[in-house]
């Protein structure tokens, strides 16, 4: 999936906050139809952080983008994974993110780009190999984390944190 700053891309989604993977590489969208240009401008060049936590059975991300974008929880369900993400357990390349930030029309309005440590890669694929839920369950035990937790009270338990400095 090449996605480039401008260009508008093919696919259905309402706003809200969603993960993807391909070839070793996270992508971490973020559609809103009403960004400000204060808000875009933000999060060109405030730093980003990207946090992975394991709590109570459950493997998410929290991705957050100082002053533009609070705290948000993505959740990470084997059971939706397709055979490359699986495949990837297995290997030894390290993975990177995109964090993609899409207007109402689909136009990617805001890249940042980075790459996880061999360290922080292998975290995340030691965490996915453990995880045995079917989708029902691990939408279950999602809601009953999201419950008691909000994405914030969660960031001191993250087994790792990318901090991303430079936009695109």
């Amino acid at each position: 999936m090449k996605v480039k700053v401008g260009e508008i891309l093919d696919l259905e989604a309402e706003e809200g906050i969603w993960l993807d993977y391909e070839n070793h590489i996270w992508y971490f969208f973020v559609k809103d139809a009403n960004w400000t240009k204060e808000e875009l401008t933000l999060a060109k060049r405030n730093q980003a952080f990207l946090r992975f936590v394991h709590k109570n059975d459950i493997d998410l991300f929290l991705l957050e983008i100082e002053d533009c974008l609070e705290c948000s929880d993505i959740p990470v369900c084997m059971s939706d994974a397709d055979d490359a993400l699986r495949r990837s357990l297995d290997d030894d390349l390290a993975y990177a993110y995109r964090i993609v930030l899409l207007d109402g029309e689909n136009k990617v309005v805001v890249m940042r780009v980075g790459s996880m440590k061999d360290k922080d890669s292998d975290i995340i694929k030691e965490q996915l190999k453990k995880q045995d839920m079917d989708d029902i369950r691990f939408d279950q035990a999602y809601q009953k984390l999201m419950d008691a937790y909000e994405p914030f009270e969660m960031e001191e338990e993250a087994l790792f944190l990318i901090t991303n400095r430079e936009g695109a």
